[in-house]
């Protein structure tokens, strides 16, 4: 699957608060196209340090639960989440999640990689 960047504002940074009240820094880049011509989002949040599957994916729904009714209006099927680490060595590591939208109106999560 490609995805192809389309319209004047491809990105937007933010900072956002979570329902914990810490803020974090995200990109929304879109929208963009998929090779199946569906349009989606994608959402990045960078952490400094580590992060292991279970605290990524706990920041994920997090994220996730702030920008949901933004991400809404913009009508789109999916949207997929990163949580990446910050470049260190010896690799860094980016979890993946995608959030669907069912036909009953309720998005979520699909998968996570």
């Amino acid at each position: 699957m490609f995805f192809v960047v389309s319209g004047a504002n491809a990105y937007d940074d933010r900072t956002i608060t979570l329902a914990s009240g810490n803020l974090v820094k995200v990109r929304i880049i879109g929208p963009l196209v998929d090779s199946a011509g569906d349009q989606s989002f994608d959402i990045t949040h960078v952490v400094d340090g580590r992060i292991n599957e279970t605290d990524a994916l706990k920041l994920a729904d997090a994220i996730w639960a702030v920008l949901q009714s933004d991400i809404e209006k913009r009508k789109v099927p999916y949207v997929l989440l990163f949580i990446q680490e910050a470049p260190q060595p010896p690799a860094s590591a980016v979890y993946t999640f995608r959030y669907e939208k069912f036909p009953d109106g309720k998005w979520k999560m699909t998968w996570h990689h």
